[in-house]
């Protein structure tokens, strides 16, 4: 995989805003100018020809402007070097990816920046006793999806001035920014104030605008904010900024890798944070930048399970997973940029505890007794100094202590399992959101395997990431035949889960395999369901049915806004939002209604200037309403989802 060059954010913003006005109106004419133009890699740099023209660029990493270059008169502030310069990514969507565990102790840097707060080891959930959502895993109340109706939610309790993210979290949107543990204040220097103020500005820009008609000077205003979070040792404004200035580049390039939920949910939490850390700063908003690994006391371990990994932004690998007797889970991973093809190479490659090494196939399936190894919080393996680890035989699922983990009843997983969905991903515990279900096949769907749990309703099964349809048709062959999986809970679909690893005593399996397969990673030839089932039709049958969303218009409504701005929200869209206000209220949910109203109202605000002539008023108002709605919409529908499994 050929890997272009990153920019750094500053070097990209001060050449954008240095820019004239007509060259930036060229490049948002056309923002994908640059790849349709030949780049060609040369020594320890790239050269792109743009016409008659050849841009320079000088190494991987782009962080001055010596680095760059233009043959044309204007440069730096030409055409050619602009386009080239903004289809790249930037230096902190790099160190957003997740890498290969670190061998020393002491500080790492935390590539995934969705930070929000550090997880001590006690919040780690012991998954062989699952407690309630909110107590091992938050440390606050439960989300109230098992009572009745969506309004009665940790969410709709708030009122329309909070955000209800005290009750459930959330990974990506400003609801997690609330009752956290972080949530102690602090002073925040000259620099760092500046910083918030600056993401406060765009973040409210860009919304009163809307992404679609953005253009690069506003994403500039984003990346510089970014650039000033990031040297005042914000890492969390920083991380939202960065994302949010990547995704209207993907945007406006129509690249695959765009999703709108997830630009919604960044730019909420832009938003949310950078008003938080202007008006109330505290620890949680400011964010943890550097993951920190401490002596763990764990001796021996358990491999469980690999999963393969294939991110949007272009990352891939694998993460296996190991537990302790206690049934508390830790991780190793190999991820990095890569395609779709680079799991199955990475499940082949050496991954080392001290001076153990050994594949991912292996260590998923093998017992490790480690001496001076180190840990996150959240479970992640390192080594450190003095580290050793040996190889002991592997345990089978159904022997203790993995046998342990399901025999927790599925409640109490689906409770801890949905808390940690609303954690922030770095501050998830490893594992906190994965179920371990014993159920029985009863039969292929389009999309996967439907699978019936004991006292619950049937579970629709996916497969990871990639195509692995016939690893699922051949489970489908099982009709009837009991399958004990591990399994991750779908973030948007009732009832659904995702494929990480299974077992069934009708898979005829080498002994090496320990009787289980990772779905994604290793082969299930027709030989391992025996003579019959290889040949035998898998059994169609139907998906889960998905509820009605209550929640539609209102997602509906504040994606609108994303791209279209504030005029999407006043004028002649204000009867269309009152109906909508209305039927939430007929819904029994007043909050979501409460909210619809104050972002109306405060989008269709408008101030007089000292001529008489009107115009729209301050941006952050409606910004903040916007945020808040955001906020509620992700705590409610989680809560809707959890309620939709029991």
């Amino acid at each position: 995989m050929v890997t272009r060059p990153v920019v750094e954010p500053g070097l990209l913003a001060e050449l954008i805003g240095a820019a004239p006005a007509r060259v930036r109106r060229r490049l948002d004419a056309d923002p994908a100018l640059a790849d349709g133009w030949t780049w060609t890699e040369t020594g320890g740099g790239w050269q792109v020809a743009a016409g008659g023209e050849t841009v320079r660029l000088a190494g991987p990493r782009l962080t001055g402007a010596d680095q760059v270059g233009c043959s044309c008169l204007l440069a730096p502030r030409c055409l050619h070097l602009l386009a080239v310069l903004t289809v790249l990514d930037t230096l902190a969507d790099q160190e957003e990816a997740p890498p290969a565990e670190p061998e020393e102790t002491g500080a790492e840097p935390d590539p995934r920046t969705r930070p929000a707060r550090t997880v001590d080891s006690a919040a780690e959930p012991d998954l062989s006793h699952p407690s309630p959502a909110g107590t091992a895993c938050t440390g606050t109340s439960r989300t109230g999806a098992d009572q009745t109706g969506a309004d009665q939610t940790g969410a709709d309790q708030t009122g329309a001035g909070q955000t209800g993210a005290g009750q459930a979290g959330t990974s990506r949107t400003g609801a997690g920014l609330a009752g956290t543990r972080g949530d102690e204040a602090v002073e925040l220097t000259e620099a760092q104030a500046g910083a918030a103020r600056l993401a406060v500005d765009a973040g409210a820009r860009l919304l009163a605008t809307g992404a679609q008609a953005a253009g690069a000077l506003l994403r500039a205003d984003l990346l510089r904010a970014a650039h000033a979070a990031r040297q005042a040792s914000l890492p969390r404004l920083a991380a939202a900024a960065t994302r949010v200035a990547g995704g209207m580049r993907d945007l406006a390039t129509a690249r695959p890798a765009f999703a709108l939920e997830v630009f919604a949910a960044d730019l909420a939490e832009l938003i949310a944070t950078a008003h938080r850390l202007d008006r109330a700063p505290d620890a949680a908003a400011v964010g943890v930048a550097r993951r920190s690994y401490a002596p763990t006391a764990t001796a021996r371990l358990h491999g469980l399970c690999s999963e393969a990994v294939v991110t949007a932004s272009g990352y891939a690998g694998v993460v296996t997973y190991l537990t302790d007797g206690a049934g508390r889970l830790h991780t190793v991973s190999d991820v990095m940029p890569g395609g779709p093809e680079r799991p199955k190479t990475a499940y082949r490659s050496a991954a080392r505890l001290g001076r153990l090494t050994l594949d991912h196939h292996d260590l998923g399936r093998s017992g490790v007794f480690g001496q001076g190894l180190t840990a996150t919080a959240d479970g992640r393996l390192g080594g450190g100094e003095g580290a050793d680890a040996a190889r002991l035989a592997g345990t089978p699922w159904t022997e203790p202590p993995l046998a342990a983990l399901w025999e927790a009843a599925v409640g109490d997983q689906l409770d801890r399992a949905w808390a940690a969905a609303g954690l922030p991903e770095t501050a998830r515990p490893a594992g906190a959101d994965l179920l371990f279900l014993d159920t029985v096949v009863a039969g292929l769907t389009p999309e996967g395997v439907l699978l019936e749990v004991a006292g619950a309703d049937p579970v629709h099964a996916l497969s990871p990431a990639g195509d692995h349809r016939a690893v699922l048709r051949r489970l489908g062959t099982l009709h009837g035949e009991p399958l004990r999986l591990v399994g991750r809970i779908h973030p948007s679909r009732p009832r659904t889960l995702t494929l990480l690893a299974v077992a069934a005593p009708a898979l005829h399996l080498p002994d090496r395999r320990l009787g289980r397969i990772n779905v994604g990673l290793d082969d299930l030839p027709g030989a391992a369901l025996g003579p019959a089932a290889a040949t035998a039709a898998p059994r169609p049958a139907a998906a889960p049915e998905p509820p009605d969303d209550p929640l539609a218009g209102l997602r509906r409504t504040l994606h609108r806004a994303t791209l279209g701005g504030r005029a999407t929200l006043a004028g002649a869209a204000t009867a269309g939002l009152r109906a909508e206000s209305a039927r939430l209220r007929r819904s029994h949910l007043p909050t979501a209604a409460d909210l619809l109203d104050h972002l109306h109202a405060a989008a269709a605000e408008v101030e007089r200037t000292v001529t008489g002539e009107s115009r729209p008023a301050a941006p952050e108002p409606s910004a903040r309403a916007w945020a808040a709605a955001m906020a509620y919409l992700d705590a409610a529908h989680r809560a809707l989802l959890r309620a939709a499994w029991s």
